[in-house]
């Protein structure tokens, strides 16, 4: 004869789910609301980041909803994110060249990309790549300059330089030229002679 004295009887009843203090993620059960035919079971939770929510209970039992919403944000977020400096002065550096040197509807692009100035491959499809090329600024009295301005901007070739540095680092312009502006180690002098 078999014997059913540890066999669990079926009351008809799910166990009780949902009780205070339960983890669902990152919510913690608060309160357990009780729905009608028409209107689920909630729960009152309080999430990790501290807010609290009613949420379905079904959808917190099954882990469909496992958090306030903070936890998609985050996911969200984290997938765009790739260096989580794009609010930086470096990347506005960063654009800036890129625009000056590809861009025929930017501004600068007559004084940069239409006479050669160039930004390195590298440099351009890649924000990591240039911030590691460059490094830090080292005061905001700083901007980055080209060593020969002759060249773009590629590794061996860039430094950050005052104000006054980068002027006597400039391509000499006729402006320039007639006040005798010194560039580099040269100095640069322009001779007019006039026939009679």
């Amino acid at each position: 004869m078999a014997d059913y004295v540890n066999t669990p009887v079926w009351t008809g009843r799910k166990p009780a789910k949902g009780k205070p203090g339960d983890r669902y993620g990152r919510l913690t059960v608060l309160e357990y609301i009780s729905g009608t035919k028409t209107i689920p079971s909630r729960l009152l939770c309080r999430c990790d980041c501290g807010k609290e929510i009613s949420a379905n209970a079904s959808k917190v039992y099954s882990g469909h909803t496992s958090s306030c919403g903070c936890l998609k944000q985050e996911t969200w977020l984290g997938a765009r994110r790739t260096h989580g400096r794009s609010n930086d002065y470096l990347h506005d550096i960063w654009q800036s060249i890129k625009n000056r040197c590809t861009n025929k509807n930017d501004q600068s692009y007559l004084r940069y990309g239409a006479k050669g100035v160039y930004i390195c491959d590298e440099w351009r499809k890649s924000f990591v790549a240039f911030a590691e090329g460059v490094g830090e600024r080292p005061s905001a009295e700083h901007s980055l300059d080209r060593v020969n301005p002759w060249r773009g901007y590629e590794p061996g070739n860039t430094r950050w330089s005052t104000s006054v540095e980068q002027r006597a680092n400039q391509i000499p312009t006729w402006s320039n030229l007639l006040t005798g502006m010194r560039y580099g180690f040269y100095r640069v002098s322009l001779t007019v002679s006039y026939k009679e």
